[in-house]
């Protein structure tokens, strides 16, 4: 009876002991996760970056194709209205 009094002592101890532990491994726990959603959010705004600059790639390049149109397109006209006024003169 004494040794089965003795163990249970012991595990009320153990489980004591567990339970003081218990806060500080939440709290690290609770670091260490808020580090990897911290590592996730800067991933994340890495990724957003990445497709805002691709984006503005994008446009830029768009941008420069309708710049090129527009500048053929404004010499046809200059050539039309320079073939127009050179046979107007004729």
């Amino acid at each position: 009876m004494a040794v089965l009094i003795d163990n249970m002592q012991k595990e009320i101890k153990e489980v004591k002991s567990a339970l003081e532990s218990l806060p500080e491994k939440m709290e690290r726990l609770i670091f260490k996760s808020g580090d990897d959603v911290a590592v996730s959010i800067s991933r994340s705004f890495e990724r957003l970056e990445e497709r805002i600059d691709a984006g503005e790639s994008r446009i830029y390049s768009r941008l420069t194709d309708i710049e090129d149109g527009i500048g053929e397109e404004l010499k046809a006209v200059r050539l039309a209205v320079a073939g127009q006024e050179a046979g107007a003169t004729d």
